[in-house]
């Protein structure tokens, strides 16, 4: 360590205060390996707004990536918006250096509900594994290529490429491949302003041709010492000629202070109804947003229902009890019919001034045609591949009660009053 603040101390600075490209790169590896220990610990709140389209010509089983791709290139590839979704979660960097995710300031050990809305397309490394991946990898290839402007100020491109056997980069689980992009530096300070990768030919398992990934950096004013990414966008394209796009954004947050919650002992099975405190406005609420309800009697007493139709037990909790639930999968989607999609799961119950952890899942709340009009227009839309990350939009969080709302609007807010119906697990 010692060594390279000498070397950062003696690298000589031009005479009109700008390094030359040699001594920016090097001046810039020198100053990312620091950040990269330094992030260690740091957390942030990670906004991913995720949009899926369909290609609208047939998909020919013949047609070989270079084809789909070059379509692409050339502005041939007409596609159709057909979903969005948004995810908002409290990432941090373990000390072993990989990325890590959790519902914001979530006290729970909520791992399966994240990993099954991240089984999407999803990215990490933003923070450290793509930056030390050529930066800090002595078998990556860098070369200077010009100069050119950003934002109305010049900076250092410089181009790069890392073979497969030097690669750490990977889909879940799967065989790393070899990628290359570019890098833009800032020629007086040599700052990191811009990243971007793109793979080769991703492997025939994964059902995708290639991933794009573009991140601009800034250091962050909260956490000064971190080099917080201020955009970052993430594109595939499949081997169906189906694509996907996210774009996330990030701010710094504190870490959550861990707290044990008592399990509230009921068993499994026992239904009560909540009315939202808090309203949910798809323009702005995410998977990951915690939501505000209150107990309420059960509605469903007052109407007449079959003589043969069994009902759960009732879990009795007095009227007004407050309760907090998470949202775990919020969706739009368009087309025949324009629908939304919310799934909410309770996590804490406050009895007697104290909280309790209350697993419980929704039930399921739509209007009988609606029903049939989802379930055909996802069948209709579905992936039609497997691929080891999971993607597959319409069936994520499987586990979770939805409630669908029919809208063509760009946007719908579930207002204050609205009652939903949980099932304790």
């Amino acid at each position: 360590m010692h060594c390279l603040v000498l070397l950062a101390i003696a690298l000589p600075v031009l005479a009109q205060d700008r390094f030359a490209p040699d001594e920016a790169l090097l001046r810039a590896r020198i100053l990312l390996h620091e950040p990269l220990q330094k992030v260690i610990g740091a957390t942030y709140i990670q906004t991913i707004e995720r949009s899926y389209y369909k290609r609208t010509l047939a998909h020919d089983a013949r047609e070989t990536c270079d084809s789909i791709v070059g379509q692409k290139i050339k502005g041939q590839a007409k596609l159709q918006l057909y979903a969005k979704d948004r995810l908002r979660l409290q990432g941090g960097v373990s000390a072993s250096g990989e990325e890590t995710y959790r519902w914001p300031d979530s006290s729970l050990a909520l791992a399966a509900e994240v990993r099954e809305q991240t089984a999407g397309p999803f990215h990490t490394g933003a923070l450290g594994p793509i930056i030390s991946g050529v930066f800090q990898n002595q078998a990556a290839e860098v070369t200077f290529k010009s100069e050119r402007n950003m934002d109305g100020r010049p900076m250092y491109e410089y181009r790069f490429r890392v073979t497969k056997t030097a690669s750490n980069y990977r889909l879940k689980q799967g065989e790393a491949f070899a990628y290359d992009g570019a890098i833009l530096l800032d020629p007086e300070t040599a700052a990191l302003r811009r990243i971007t990768v793109r793979s080769t030919e991703l492997p025939v398992s994964t059902g995708a041709c290639e991933a794009t990934v573009d991140v601009e950096f800034s250091r962050s004013p909260d956490l000064p010492q971190v080099l917080l990414p201020i955009s970052h966008r993430l594109h595939f394209i499949l081997r169906n000629g189906d694509e996907s796009e996210n774009i996330s954004v990030y701010r710094a947050h504190p870490p959550a202070q861990p707290v044990s919650l008592a399990l509230f002992a009921v068993r499994s099975g026992l239904r009560y109804f909540a009315e939202l405190r808090t309203p949910i406005d798809t323009a702005t609420a995410a998977a990951g947003d915690v939501v505000e309800l209150a107990a309420v009697a059960d509605p469903e007493n007052e109407r007449p229902r079959p003589s043969n139709k069994k009902r759960p037990l009732p879990l009795k909790l007095p009227v007004g009890t407050p309760l907090q639930a998470r949202i775990v999968g919020i969706e739009r989607q368009f087309g025949k019919p324009n629908y939304f999609l919310i799934a909410l799961a309770i996590e804490t119950v406050f009895v007697n001034g104290e909280s309790y952890y209350l697993p419980s899942i929704m039930v399921s709340s739509a209007p009988p045609q609606l029903w049939e009009a989802v379930r055909k227009a996802q069948g209709q839309t579905e992936w039609k591949v497997q691929w080891q990350m999971g993607w597959q939009v319409h069936n994520r969080f499987n586990d979770f009660g939805k409630l669908v709302f029919q809208s063509s609007k760009p946007d719908y807010t579930v207002p204050i009053g609205h009652v939903v119906s949980f099932l304790t697990k």
